[in-house]
């Protein structure tokens, strides 16, 4: 989960004669090393500050390279996709519920069920249909081992599975921040067998306290890779050696009931993107296709308006043909309460009627994949009363309507809270 801020900026660069062929991620270097230009004919064009592709356009000598937050990439189009739609398709119903319990210590709010009795905010979302809870790990600060399990059990015992998302960083990883954690060596060597000990370790930790992980990621929004500056994605064989090492680590940490892996990057609907990451992590003697069992995307509808249901569609499609993998939606919300912000499908009320159509055209897409590969959604942070927000421009993303007295809110569940019933 991350937030953005976008200028439209226009930059005037010189294009050579000997331009390399358009390709993703290799033109402007913005973030990326390669060529800074595109052939005759295509113009270098940035969907954000990380990255860049060459498109059809007026390229050629002194064309023009714009920065836009709502540029097009192949196979796409624009819309809102089509109406309609349930849950019910879903293998994997989840909420990202991981800093409920850090909000619970610091506020101490009464979390209300339907029928208005206070109820633990676990149970309310599994009595809404969730039956999977998401929960992040740092290697330092909030979001310890302990506390994740702590959360782990209450799932569990509410009837969740568990799906562990390891940030391997002491705070918040993202597409433009992977930092090392402090300690942590940075020669690939080294760190092969850090990330590989420490993946190993959590998973261990979760089986001895009794709460066996069903899922887990080997990073959070990874685009730009992670544990940088090794793992950057200008070393792509570094970064699948890693990732290996990781999933590697995940398995030897309970053999009797090992984890499935998740590798998971933003903007899902991004089909540029997915191709040119997924087309380049796979290394031969490192992480390859057949060691990944689901692949998760990010998608959240406030940061840039060409995250459309119909954008989203076809990149997914794209991915299950080329790849062949299981895919999740593991992180996604919609706002109760907007003001201010342009959202990417506006046919859409921000309500709580409209979080339920968001999540139903979102499952619509996801069951739709060929072959079955799509198989899930995860609902990111619904109880986070005091970020309501969840990193956005808006107002109110969670499911809860919260009433406050002084600093401690009473939550009664939206209509939205049964998304999963629908």
């Amino acid at each position: 989960m991350r937030s953005l801020s976008l200028a439209v900026i226009t930059l005037s660069v010189a294009l050579s004669a000997s331009a390399q062929s358009p390709a993703y991620g290799q033109c402007g270097g913005s973030g990326y090393s390669g060529p800074k230009t595109c052939v005759s004919g295509y113009t270098c064009q940035y969907s954000n500050e990380w990255y860049s592709q060459c498109l059809p356009g007026s390229g050629g000598g002194g064309a023009t390279t714009t920065r836009s937050s709502s540029s097009s990439a192949p196979s796409s189009t624009q819309g809102s996709g089509s109406s309609g739609g349930s849950t019910s398709c879903l293998s994997f119903k989840g909420h990202d519920i991981s800093s409920l319990a850090l909000m619970e210590k610091e506020r101490t709010p009464t979390f209300l069920n339907a029928s208005g009795q206070k109820s633990d905010a676990v149970t309310i979302l599994a009595s809404g249909g969730a039956n999977y809870a998401r929960l992040r790990i740092w290697t330092a600060g909030d979001y310890s081992v302990n506390y994740a399990i702590a959360l782990a059990k209450r799932a569990k015992n509410a009837g969740m599975k568990v799906l562990i998302d390891l940030h391997y960083s002491d705070t918040w990883a993202d597409p433009a921040h992977q930092t090392l954690p402090s300690g942590w060596p940075s020669d690939l060597s080294s760190l092969n067998t850090k990330i590989y000990t420490y993946t190993k370790d959590v998973v261990t930790a979760f089986k001895n306290a009794g709460v066996n992980i069903d899922m887990i990621q080997i990073g959070n929004e990874i685009r730009q890779g992670l544990l940088w500056p090794t793992g950057k994605t200008q070393n792509w064989n570094s970064l699948s050696q890693l990732l290996n090492s990781g999933r590697s680590g995940a398995l030897a940490g309970n053999t009797s009931s090992p984890p499935k892996i998740m590798i998971h990057i933003d903007n899902g609907w991004d089909w540029s993107l997915q191709q040119w990451w997924w087309d380049n992590i796979q290394v031969q003697g490192a992480l390859t296709l057949d060691k990944v069992d689901y692949i998760g995307v990010s998608f959240y509808p406030f940061y840039d308006t060409s995250a459309t249901l119909s954008r989203l569609k076809t990149t997914l499609t794209n991915m299950a043909n080329r790849y062949g993998r299981p895919i999740i939606v593991a992180e996604t919300d919609w706002p109760a309460s907007c003001s201010g912000v342009t959202l990417s499908e506006p046919s859409i009320p921000a309500s709580a009627s409209g979080q339920t159509q968001w999540m139903q055209k979102v499952a619509q897409v996801v069951c739709g994949l060929p072959n079955g590969l799509g198989k899930g959604v995860f609902y990111w942070e619904p109880t986070w009363l005091t970020n309501s927000g969840l990193g956005s421009a808006c107002q109110d993303n969670t499911l809860f309507a919260a009433t406050w007295n002084g600093q401690v809110p009473t939550a009664s569940p939206r209509s939205s809270v049964n998304m999963y019933k629908s």
